[in-house]
């Protein structure tokens, strides 16, 4: 897992402006949690999402280079939604359960970008996104997974198996709106 800030936040007035109008016009996806756009955004238009998705590629041809194993990297092809909570909203119960982790798999990478956070993180708000330890042997590591907290304007990205979901607390959610891009991506070679 890798995370690290973008420096876009001057654009996430123009992010989320365009991802609360996706989503008051009633295009969303009504069997997510929280108020997920459709997966659609890659497909928008506009500087601020171009800047968006060129530093997010720019990042994942930056780790490809790095790997250990050379990647043919041809086209990354990206496919992004987001979700929305509002402290008024119905969080509809979003928060660390079993039942909640999932994955992304077939993707190559996936990513969680926040154009807001979840607030501060501290002892009794331990908001963010959950990563569960793929390796959960008690002698080699012991802690069941972590929990990255969603401070604005940071990416994480991730390989795509593994296992994730969302982190809110009821601190959260009564006091901070939540926006965040999801994304995957795929390596289509050349």
């Amino acid at each position: 897992m890798w995370a690290t800030d973008l420096g876009l936040e001057a654009d996430h007035a123009a992010l989320e402006a365009d991802i609360d109008e996706l989503i008051d016009s009633g295009r969303y996806n009504p069997n997510a949690p929280g108020d997920q756009t459709l997966s659609e955004l890659h497909l928008l238009n506009g500087d601020h999402w171009h800047r968006f998705f060129c530093a997010v590629r720019d990042c994942i041809r930056e780790l490809l280079l790095g790997a250990p194993t050379r990647y043919d990297e041809g086209t990354i092809h990206l496919r992004a939604w987001a979700t929305r909570v509002t402290p008024t909203g119905d969080s509809r119960g979003l928060g660390y359960r079993p039942q909640d982790l999932h994955n992304h798999a077939p993707a190559f990478f996936s990513g969680v970008y926040f154009v807001r956070g979840a607030g501060e993180a501290s002892e009794g708000n331990r908001a963010g996104t959950y990563f569960a330890n793929p390796f959960p042997h008690s002698v080699v590591a012991p802690a069941p997974g972590i929990v990255v907290p969603g401070r604005e304007g940071r990416l994480i990205l991730f390989p795509s198996w593994l296992l994730h979901g969302p982190r809110l607390t009821p601190e959260s959610t009564r006091s901070h709106k939540r926006v965040l891009i999801a994304f995957d991506a795929h390596l289509i070679p050349h």
